[in-house]
């Protein structure tokens, strides 16, 4: 994850050192790079700054969201022992009306974070699949994934900012004449064609980024619980809610926010349960220790379904399933020595 920003990173100071080159080399225009520097790091402060208040507009959070979450003593009670296991402040927390089985957390700041819980996902899992689904938010909150995404995804959409200023300059530039025009031109055509390209690539690793950050929530809730199957469930109840709904339009805005991605929710279901036929070899319904290990090299050798998962914003269901199944393996299989005087 640390090389991944620092790669995205890396991209941006390309990107401004391309555009610092064509304006002083090629359009003769004096502009430091420093200057183009820190107009970057204003963008990405002020995406920080807002990104919070966006999210808390979109998801429609207020005082009677807060007020629900309150008169849940089992939630309340859930997320302080989960906080306290994973030393993080306990967030705000919210149930908002929203018929999706979600849950999701976000904030920049580590004493202002929020978590917020669907009532679909309230009314669909029991409460061990909530538990391990608390946990799955928690571990973000642990991971700083809240903070790491905002900025990561701040960087890619500077870019495609400055792309699209690029296409709407070289438009304005087709009813200009003379010498001046096709420089303008030129310019426009350099600017957008490279911003273009620097935000295709930063916005693959960005997704790659939120991919990786739900693994290791996954891998966490497993760790937390003691019980991966709690996740896994629930999962597979989430993914199988959302593939039910058949309104997606709320969700699109804030599709990252969700434990599996809504717009995908039918294509996974049914991708869900191919692989797992394929990989239940004796059809008795459950993945043993000789399957999950010939399904985990399958997975890890198909270059096909590697480069699906590419413009992706979160690992397929049965990935995570094969990954919390594998976890629960491991913990089977784990002795402890008592120890020497």
């Amino acid at each position: 994850m640390v090389v991944t920003m620092v790669l995205i990173t890396m991209c941006m100071l390309f990107l401004l050192a391309v555009i610092d080159y064509i304006f002083v080399y090629v359009a003769g225009v004096f502009c430091p790079f420093f200057i183009l520097v820190l107009i970057a790091l204003l963008f990405v402060s002020i995406q920080v700054i807002i990104g919070p208040w966006l999210v808390k507009r979109s998801a429609h959070i207020d005082e009677d969201a807060e007020q629900r979450a309150k008169g849940n003593p089992f939630l309340v009670k859930t997320v302080q022992e989960l906080t306290q296991k994973a030393g993080v402040p306990m967030p705000r927390l919210a149930v908002t009306l929203d018929r999706d089985p979600n849950a999701f957390v976000f904030g920049t700041v580590r004493d202002d974070t929020w978590l917020v819980i669907h009532m679909g996902l309230l009314e669909l899992l029991n409460k061990e699949e909530i538990e391990g689904v608390l946990a799955h938010e928690v571990g973000h909150l642990r991971h700083h994934d809240c903070v790491i995404m905002t900025v990561a995804s701040a960087i890619p959409l500077m870019m495609y900012v400055i792309a699209r200023g690029g296409i709407e300059a070289l438009r304005s530039s087709r009813g200009l004449r003379g010498k001046n025009a096709g420089m303008a031109i030129l310019i426009a055509l350099l600017v957008g064609a490279v911003s273009y390209l620097v935000y295709l690539l930063t916005q693959l690793m960005v997704l790659y980024l939120s991919r990786t950050r739900e693994y290791y929530a996954d891998a966490y809730s497993a760790e937390a619980t003691g019980s991966p199957s709690k996740l896994s469930s629930a999962l597979v109840k989430i993914m199988t809610g959302l593939s039910l709904e058949t309104d997606h339009e709320h969700p699109k805005g804030i599709r990252a926010f969700y434990v599996s991605d809504p717009v995908k929710a039918v294509a996974e279901s049914n991708t869900y349960k191919q692989r797992m036929n394929e990989y239940d070899l004796d059809g008795n319904g459950v993945i043993d220790d000789n399957e999950l290990e010939k399904a985990m090299k399958r997975e890890a050798t198909n270059p096909w379904r590697k480069a699906n998962d590419l413009f992706q914003t979160h690992p397929n269901i049965y990935k995570r399933v094969l990954l919390l199944r594998r976890i629960e393996l491991e913990m089977d299989t784990v002795v402890v020595e008592p120890l020497k005087e």
